[in-house]
């Protein structure tokens, strides 16, 4: 989050998180393949399972020591660049009204943050927009087996996950339709409903991009960026929760209170959209249309009058 608010303008920052996210859907159409390859090694005293998150896990961190040796610090230290675009490159940031990159650590910034509405709204948007991912990354081969599938088609099947939620996350809506009293027998229906969960992906970049552009202030980010990921965990913990083996194999009260939590975050959409707006009101009318002078400064959003909320 912090590198994409360091990189882009707030008009391209969505777009960019949309596009970098979508890869983490696109991948799913391929680990279910690989995963059922890992888990037929055997050997080596470990367990099936202990082969795919050894060798993940593995492949994780030596790619995350190669982005420390080669990807930039800060855009003026690109490659590629001459003096003149590295100018260019701050200008376009500057707009943002968000300051540039600081290493000081702010402890009053962190307090401003706690204080903040905005901050919990997003937590509580970002646990309840996610709680659909622990149902699509931990039960899915469960859902699909309790509707008479086996293990292989189910694993065939997992792999349209993967292709929706690729295509939610990069396109800009989605249609919902519904069925009542849908028979049991009618398992494409069913499916079609069960593939559909993979929307919240949507609502997931919605939050990332709310913690990079409606806030200013380098610690300020960093402890958004710190709830919002907290609130994506929690979801992912709460999901399978609600998923218990009573409710097998329809799992109908789950899907319900899967809903409820989608509802929830469209309630606290409208809140701090409405909440963001009234505030950009009053500034405009107080201070008029906002400079660029304090734009690379380590202000947060509270303190530069400047700095207007995306809606």
């Amino acid at each position: 989050m912090l590198v994409v608010g360091m990189w882009y303008t707030h008009p391209e920052q969505v777009l960019c998180s949309s596009f970098r996210y979508s890869f983490s859907g696109g991948w799913l159409v391929i680990s279910p393949l690989v995963n059922y390859g890992l888990g037929h090694i055997s050997g080596a005293g470990l367990h099936p399972w202990q082969h795919i998150y050894l060798i993940a896990g593995a492949s994780t961190f030596l790619w995350g020591i190669a982005l420390w040796w080669l990807f930039p610090e800060t855009p003026q230290q690109a490659p590629g660049f001459d003096e003149y675009e590295r100018s260019l490159l701050l200008e376009r940031i500057k707009a943002n009204n968000a300051g540039s990159e600081n290493h000081n650590f702010k402890v009053h910034y962190v307090r401003k943050a706690f204080s903040n509405y905005q901050f919990w709204g997003l937590i509580l948007l970002s646990i309840t927009t996610c709680t659909g991912g622990g149902v699509v990354n931990t039960f899915s081969s469960i859902v699909l087996n309790g509707m008479g599938f086996t293990n292989f088609q189910s694993l065939l099947l997992n792999l349209s996950n993967g292709g929706m939620a690729f295509l939610c996350i990069l396109g800009s809506g989605y249609i919902v339709g519904g069925w009542w009293n849908l028979s049991v027998s009618v398992r494409a229906g069913r499916i079609i409903g069960f593939y559909l969960i993979n929307c919240f992906s949507s609502g997931w970049v919605q939050c990332i991009g709310l913690g990079i552009s409606n806030v200013a202030g380098n610690t300020k980010k960093s402890v958004y960026a710190a709830g919002t990921f907290v609130g994506y965990s929690v979801g992912n913990i709460v999901g399978p929760l609600v998923f218990d083996a009573k409710y097998a194999p329809r799992y109908k009260e789950s899907f319900i209170g899967i809903m409820v939590c989608f509802r929830v975050s469209f309630f606290i959409t409208l809140c701090l959209r409405a909440a963001l707006a009234r505030e950009n009101t009053k500034r405009q009318s107080k201070y008029g249309d906002p400079e660029l002078s304090d734009g690379l400064e380590d202000l947060t959003d509270r303190e530069n009058m400047s700095f207007r909320y995306n809606l």
